[in-house]
C-alpha cells in the first residue's frame, strides 16, 4: 500500500510540473515605423505586387505559360518540395512523441527442466505503454522546433517561386532582346548592301575613289561578323531558360514569342515596412531563428531528470484455450524517473552550442530583413536609371538616325566624303542596338523590383501541390 501511495504521488507530482518550462524565448520579430521611404524623388505611384501575379502586368500570354511551365517541371522547385515534405515528416512523428507507445507481443513455447524428463507448453500474450511524462517542455519545445523548422521550409518553398518566375521571366526577355538584335542585325546588313551597291556604282563611274568603296566594305563586314555572336548568345539563353523549365536544351521547341513590351509604370519612393511580412526569406531567417530557440530549451531539458510511466498487461498459460482466463492475467504499472549522473559536460556543452548557433541565426535574420530594404533600395534607384538611360538613347537614336540621313545626302552630292556616312552608320547601328538592350534591362529592373518585393501570390499556387504533404 505505501508503495501504491508513492507511487501515486510522485506521479501527481511529475503531472503538476508538466506545465514548467525552462528557458523562456528570446527570439523577437524585428519592427520598423509604419512608413519606411526610400530614396528616389522623382518616382510617381508604385504598383503593389503584394497580392497578384506580378508577370501578368506585362500582358504576355507566352510568358504567363512559360512560368506555369516552370512551376510544374523546375528541378530546384521539385528539391524544394521534397524538402518541405520532410519536414513535414519531422514534424509529424515530433507530434507522435506526445503519445504512449504501445508494442504488442505474442509467444508460444516448450520448455524441459534436466534431469527430469518432463516438459511442458506455454503460451503469453501481452500489451505494454510506455509515456514520458514531459515535466520539462521537452518533447512540447522539440515539437515546437521542427514546426518552426517546417514552416521554415514552406516560406523556403515561396522564395523559389518568386526566384524561379523572376529567373524565367529574365531569360524569357534576354531572349526576346537576343532575337531582336538578330532581326535588327539583318536589316543593317540590308542596309549596308545597298550602301556598297550604291557606292560600286559611283565608283565604277569614276566618281569616287576605291577608298571609298573599302569603307563602305568595311561597315558590311563588320555587321556580318556580329552575326554567329548574336547566335550564339541566343542558343545559350534558350538553353537556359529551357533548363529552367525544367527541360535538357532543344528536348521541347519554346515557340514562338512576343516582342519586348513597352512599360511607362514607375515606382513610389514610399514603401510600406509590410514588405518584411512579404519576403519569404525573411520570414524563414525569423522561423529558424525561433526554432534554435526551441532547441535550447530542449537541450536544457536534457540535463534534468525523466519521468516516464510504463504498464504491462497480458497473460500467460500452458493451454492455449485457457490463455484469456482470468486466473492467468498479470498486470504492473510503473513510474520511473532516470537522469544523468555523469556526462564530461556534454549536455552543458550542448546547451553552449545551441546558444552560439542561435546568435548566429539572429546575425542571419537581422542580416535578411536589412538585405530586404536594400534589394529594394538598389531596384527603385536601377529602375530610375534605366528609365532616364532608356529616354536618353531614344533621343540618341534620332540624332544618329538624322546625321546618317544627312550625311548620306551630302555625299551622294558630292559635298561630303564618305568618312561622314561611315561614321554616322556605325553610330546609328549601335544606337539601334543601344535601345533594344536598355529596353530589356528597363523591363529586368522592374523583374528585380517585383522579386525585391515579394509578395503573396505564391499561395495560390502552392494550394494545389500542398495536397501532396
Amino acid at each position: 500500500m505505501k508503495i501504491w501511495m508513492g507511487n501515486i504521488v510522485l506521479f501527481y507530482c511529475a503531472l503538476m510540473l508538466s506545465a514548467c518550462s525552462l528557458h523562456g524565448s528570446q527570439s523577437q520579430k524585428v519592427t520598423v515605423s509604419k512608413e519606411h521611404f526610400f530614396r528616389n524623388p522623382d518616382a510617381v505611384k508604385m504598383i503593389q505586387f503584394s497580392t497578384c501575379h506580378w508577370w501578368k502586368m506585362y500582358d504576355d500570354e507566352k510568358l504567363n505559360q512559360l512560368i506555369l511551365r516552370g512551376f510544374a517541371g523546375n528541378l530546384d522547385m521539385e528539391m524544394a518540395w521534397a524538402r518541405l515534405q520532410q519536414a513535414k515528416a519531422q514534424e509529424d512523428m515530433a507530434g507522435a512523441n506526445q503519445f504512449s507507445d504501445v508494442d504488442g507481443s505474442a509467444g508460444s513455447g516448450r520448455s524441459q527442466s534436466i534431469p527430469s524428463v518432463s516438459s511442458y507448453q506455454q503460451q503469453q500474450l501481452s500489451v505494454a505503454a510506455g509515456y514520458e511524462l514531459d515535466v520539462w517542455q521537452k518533447l512540447a519545445n522539440e515539437r515546437d522546433r521542427v514546426t518552426f523548422l517546417r514552416m521554415a521550409s514552406e516560406n523556403d518553398v515561396k522564395a523559389v517561386y518568386i526566384s524561379l518566375s523572376a529567373q524565367i521571366a529574365e531569360m524569357y526577355y534576354l531572349v526576346l532582346e537576343l532575337r531582336a538584335k538578330v532581326a535588327l542585325n539583318d536589316k543593317v546588313i540590308e542596309f549596308f548592301e545597298k550602301t556598297v551597291h550604291l557606292v560600286r556604282r559611283r565608283y565604277e563611274r569614276g566618281i569616287v575613289p576605291s577608298l571609298d568603296l573599302y569603307q563602305a566594305k568595311q561597315n558590311l563586314l563588320n555587321a556580318k561578323a556580329e552575326i554567329p555572336v548574336f547566335k550564339s548568345d541566343l542558343v545559350l539563353a534558350e538553353n537556359s531558360l529551357s533548363l529552367l523549365l525544367g527541360f535538357r536544351p532543344h528536348e521541347q521547341d519554346l515557340g514562338e514569342f512576343g516582342s519586348l513590351p513597352d512599360i511607362q509604370i514607375s515606382y513610389d519612393c514610399g514603401l510600406s515596412s509590410e514588405l518584411l511580412a512579404h519576403r519569404p526569406d525573411v520570414e524563414a531567417a525569423y522561423l529558424r531563428l525561433q526554432s534554435i530557440d526551441a532547441a535550447i530549451a530542449v537541450a536544457i531539458a536534457e540535463r534534468f531528470p525523466r519521468f516516464s510511466l510504463t504498464a504491462d498487461y497480458g497473460s500467460r498459460s500452458s493451454d492455449l484455450s485457457d490463455l484469456l482466463q482470468n486466473p492467468n492475467i498479470f498486470w504492473n504499472v510503473l513510474v520511473g524517473v532516470s537522469g544523468p549522473l555523469f556526462d564530461g559536460g556534454r549536455r552543458k556543452a550542448n546547451v553552449r552550442y545551441t546558444e552560439a548557433r542561435f546568435r548566429e541565426q539572429l546575425a542571419a535574420y537581422y542580416q535578411a530583413v536589412i538585405r530586404a530594404f536594400g534589394d529594394v533600395e538598389d531596384s527603385l534607384a536601377k529602375e530610375h536609371g534605366m528609365d532616364a538611360q532608356y529616354e536618353q538613347l531614344l533621343a540618341y537614336k534620332e540624332v544618329t538616325g538624322a546625321t546618317l540621313r544627312l550625311s548620306l545626302q551630302r555625299y551622294q552630292l558630292g559635298i561630303d566624303t564618305f568618312l561622314p556616312v561611315l561614321t554616322a552608320q556605325a553610330s546609328h547601328s549601335k544606337a539601334l542596338m543601344a535601345v533594344i538592350t536598355a529596353k530589356r534591362k528597363k523591363i529586368s529592373s522592374r523583374i528585380q523590383l517585383a522579386r525585391a518585393l515579394g509578395g503573396t501570390w505564391m499561395v495560390d499556387e502552392m494550394k494545389t501541390r500542398k495536397d501532396e504533404l
